[in-house]
């Protein structure tokens, strides 16, 4: 795959041999097609296998309505966000008794319960089945990649999410979501669980939040899931 490295200064090619996924979709009703090339870099961590919140956690329920965020908020697209900060939604079938989620409202005081038992405050779990916490722990590791990474298609990306088959949602910028949300059920979780180990790409779609017609990548992280 030859990468180029010229500008008005310096011409030329550099070649970099790089595994690379190639993946393509005609849109509909154009004669365009969208194409994607995806790097492929792997990079492995070792995890312990009792999981316990660092100290100083600061996991952001997605409620901001309910328990305003410490750090400072935008408007992202009409709703309360958080630009720097991951939020997190669990699905209904990540609690205990999901009917009794959906048909109870909650309030400040349930949603720092659950901050608490994130951020591992309290070890009193009230709430969620047992995997939440530790599958939450997991995946916000990659907060700080997000956070930190940087690409020329950066611009372009709206949002950034990821779930488990247990029902952790995380996604930056931290934003609310509604009740009934449950990403175990779209079709780009499912795309990503049939297809283990590749790139899956949408159709484009009108975004829910507001941000236009968006298409989703997505891939699976670790053993299918």
């Amino acid at each position: 795959w030859p990468v180029s490295r010229g500008n008005s200064l310096t011409e030329g090619v550099r070649i970099s041999n790089v595994r690379a996924t190639y993946r393509w979709k005609p849109i509909d009703r154009t004669d365009f097609s969208v194409g994607l090339v995806i790097a492929e870099q792997y990079n492995f961590e070792k995890l312990p296998r009792h999981l316990t919140p660092p100290r100083g956690s600061d996991f952001l329920y997605h409620r901001f309505d309910l328990v305003p965020p410490t750090v400072t908020t935008c408007n992202q697209f009409g709703r309360l966000a958080v630009s720097n900060k991951v939020s997190v939604k669990i699905a209904p079938e990540g609690f205990k008794n999901p009917f009794e989620y959906l048909d109870l409202p909650e309030n400040a005081t349930r949603v720092r319960q659950y901050v608490d038992y994130f951020n591992g405050r309290t070890n009193t779990n009230l709430y969620f089945k047992p995997s939440i916490r530790t599958s939450l722990l997991v995946i916000s590791r990659i907060e700080d990649d997000w956070l930190r990474g940087g690409s020329d298609f950066t611009p372009y990306i709206v949002w950034r999410y990821i779930g488990t088959p247990d029902g952790v949602f995380v996604i930056l910028p931290g934003a609310q979501q509604v009740k009934e949300y449950d990403h175990t059920k779209r079709q780009w979780y499912q795309r990503a669980i049939a297809f283990p180990g590749q790139s899956t790409l949408s159709a484009p779609t009108l975004d829910s939040y507001g941000a236009g017609y968006v298409v989703t990548l997505s891939h699976t992280v670790t053993d299918g899931r």
